[in-house]
Parts: C-alpha cells; structure tokens; sequence
C-alpha cells in the first residue's frame, strides 16, 4: 500500500524476471506479429533484475484530486467531462510530466513512486 496526502493506493509485488520483448516482423521466427508496429522491433530478451511495487489499479479521479488540491496543479480535462469524470474513473488527460509530478507528490511520505518503464510495464502486465 502506497499512502501520501491522504491518498491509498493498493499495490501488488511484481517479482524479478526475464521475457522477450517486442515482435518479430519476419513470418516463421518466434514471436512473429504480422500486426506489430516498426518500433516493436527487434524481438529482444529483457531482464528485469529487482522486483518492484506498482499500483494494482490506475490512479483514480478521486486519488488525483486530492493531489490536485493540495498542489494547485492544473485539473485534467477528465475532471469537466462527464463520460470521464467518475471518481474512481481513471485519470485522464495526464501528461508524463503531470505523472511524474504527482509520483513526487505521493513520495513526500518517504516512500519511493515513480513511473515504470516500458519493460516494467509488459513484464507486470503479463503476470508471469
């Protein structure tokens, strides 16, 4: 559990590990996705060598808001828009940097937030 602000955020431990990441975009070789994207290429072994905490659910209107409150930032469009703007919707309309910025904020506590990467994300997402 992450707590800052008076903000909980439920969180699951994704363990160390290794998987192939990305596509092969030539027909036969493992990992072949005639779909994938240029970018997602070449397939390529990733090790993640540390396992992590991360947020079992996205950060919630409700969760930005009072990190909104607290800091003055700017309100995301999701907050003026009625198909967005549950309070345990997830956020929507947040930059990167408005992330990181509300990963710093939840860090006052002492605990460490912050973004995962890429290869954090797709390791965590495939519950390997």
């Amino acid at each position: 559990m992450f707590a800052g602000g008076g903000v909980e955020i439920e969180a699951v431990w994704v363990p160390p590990g290794t998987f192939w990441m990305g596509s092969s975009q030539t027909e036969g070789e493992p990992g072949y996705d005639p779909e994938a994207y240029e970018d997602e290429a070449p397939r390529h072994e990733v090790t993640i060598p540390h396992g992590f905490w991360l947020g079992r659910f996205p950060v919630t209107n409700a969760q930005y808001q009072a990190y909104v409150a607290a800091t003055r930032a700017q309100e995301p469009f999701s907050f003026r828009d009625a198909a967005f703007s549950g309070p345990n919707h997830p956020v929507a309309g947040v930059s990167w940097h408005d992330a990181v910025a509300y990963c710093r904020w939840m860090a006052g506590t002492g605990t460490t937030v912050d973004l995962p990467t890429e290869a954090e994300w797709e390791w965590a997402a495939r519950g390997e």
